[in-house]
């Protein structure tokens, strides 16, 4: 047995603050836990290490477990969209597709291209940290007050049964899957991988 991470990376902002605080709470409603991590400038990842069995708890199943808790944010939060293309986004994209197969966090910790460091902090800390906080120097002071924040991750494993149900739910609705990066293969049930605008064949074509 493995574990992987279930993520859902969030634009960073007011209307990205209230997205990720709901996150927060149905993840924790869910048995799924987790934490937060800066990924660059402008993004925040809720990031929750999650069993990885044998089937069907595979990536696909996992993303599809993002993909749920992901469309539930959305119906709570007008200002939140899991709309793939950006012609059709509005407001702050959950991006449930850091949850395709490779893009499990490699570390919680590492200096990004604009000196800054990603770094893993407290829920209560997410209406006051900013990105811009933590460079090398800074972050050192950081580690020093708080420590490894990934400490007892492992330990604290949760699981996405309730939100396979989500998924089922949002199937039963006529909800299946939503559109995957470009260069993975087409996935089965996927709707057509083409923008809207640009669409002019039968979906099947796609």
């Amino acid at each position: 047995m493995s574990t992987a991470e279930s993520r859902v990376a969030i634009g960073f902002g007011p209307a990205g603050l209230a997205a990720a605080l709901l996150v927060v709470a149905l993840a924790y409603s869910n048995a799924l836990g987790g934490g937060f991590v800066w990924d660059d400038h402008h993004l925040i990842e809720d990031a929750a290490p999650v069993q990885e069995l044998r089937a069907p708890w595979d990536y696909f199943a996992v993303r599809r477990a993002g993909l749920a808790l992901a469309r539930e944010v959305e119906r709570r939060n007008t200002l939140a969209t899991t709309r793939w293309w950006k012609e059709e986004r509005h407001g702050v994209f959950l991006d449930y597709n850091q949850n395709a197969r490779d893009k499990s966090v490699a570390s919680a910790y590492s200096v990004r291209s604009t000196g800054w460091v990603s770094t893993p902090f407290r829920w209560d800390e997410l209406g006051s940290v900013q990105p811009a906080d933590y460079d090398l120097e800074s972050f050192r002071q950081r580690w020093a007050e708080v420590g490894d924040l990934t400490e007892g991750i492992d330990e604290a494993v949760g699981r996405i049964e309730p939100l396979l149900e989500m998924v089922e739910a949002d199937e039963a609705l006529g909800l299946g899957d939503a559109p995957w990066p470009p260069h993975y293969p087409k996935q089965p049930g996927e709707p057509p991988r083409v923008q809207p605008s640009r669409q002019r064949r039968p979906d099947d074509e796609y």
